[in-house]
């Protein structure tokens, strides 16, 4: 029975399981931490490599106990931070056992967390990689499964819905004439000119969309001619504080509070207007 391990590491680096082995056999008896902490240093120091958490070690320590590979040594002895500390040793006669090459593998087939590769036939350990992700990343095998299809062009009757019509030059003209009309009932005199020399990209806003519904922020005619005479409003009321041609967003904060609420009321008032 083949098994696929799986992570493998670099020739040149002893493993987790090789470095505990190597370590009890020479210490004669050793606990996790100080384990770990060696096999850290030994990771970093000499082959630059990032050490696993010690969760992650403390795991694999309790699998190899789990296996019969290495087992608890005398009574436990009062730690530095008043926990008991539990020395280990390698179990005799098993120094040289088969389990140490891969302990991981050979506890989850134990415990029968294994599935058989259908192209392959090679039974793999069920890790947190899972089965699709191991066939991808490990055993670099193509997916089972055709990707994703092309995205489809969406009928003619929806695609005025999916992509707006760009706004032509034409139909700018006829809104700055609609909202110019209304600004001239309600005694406001700026022009076109004015309007763009402080706002020249206001035409981009008439076309913005709403990122979570993916519809127009003004949807309808009556709606853009709204959001014109609402900046147009701010011009002009800034602008006849100031004694000059002046944009809203450098205006004082009281300025541009008090400007706001007029130029809202003023495009409240267009709106309402049947």
């Amino acid at each position: 029975m083949s098994v696929v391990t799986l992570k493998p590491r670099a020739p040149t680096i002893v493993s987790t399981a090789g470095f505990i082995r190597s370590r009890l056999l020479i210490t004669k008896g050793e606990y996790c931490y100080r384990t770990w902490k060696e096999f850290s240093t030994y990771l970093v120091e000499i082959h630059n490599e990032k050490p696993p958490k010690f969760q992650s070690f403390a795991r694999y320590w309790w699998i190899l106990k789990e296996l019969g590979l290495i087992e608890p040594v005398g009574r436990p002895k009062p730690g530095k931070s008043g926990r008991p500390t539990q020395f280990y040793r390698v179990v005799p006669g098993m120094e040289d056992s088969p389990l140490w090459k891969n302990p991981q593998a050979e506890f989850d087939i134990i415990k029968g967390r294994i599935w058989l590769d259908p192209v392959t036939k090679i039974e793999v350990p069920k890790t947190r990689l899972g089965a699709r992700r191991y066939r991808r990343r490990v055993l670099k095998l193509p997916p089972r499964k055709p990707g994703r299809p092309r995205k489809v062009k969406p009928p003619p009757e929806l695609v005025p819905k999916i992509y707006p019509p760009r706004l032509t030059a034409e139909d700018l003209d006829t809104i700055w004439k609609v909202a110019e009309s209304f600004l001239r009932e309600n005694k406001y005199s700026i022009t076109r000119e004015e309007f763009e020399e402080i706002f020249p990209n206001w035409s981009t806003y008439l076309e913005e969309v709403d990122p979570k519904t993916g519809e127009l922020f003004y949807k309808t005619f009556k709606r853009k001619v709204g959001f014109v005479i609402h900046e147009a409003v701010e011009i002009e009321e800034v602008s006849w504080i100031k004694g000059e041609l002046t944009d809203p967003q450098k205006a004082p904060e009281a300025v541009g509070e008090k400007v706001h609420k007029i130029a809202v009321d003023m495009e409240k008032k267009w709106l309402r207007r049947k």
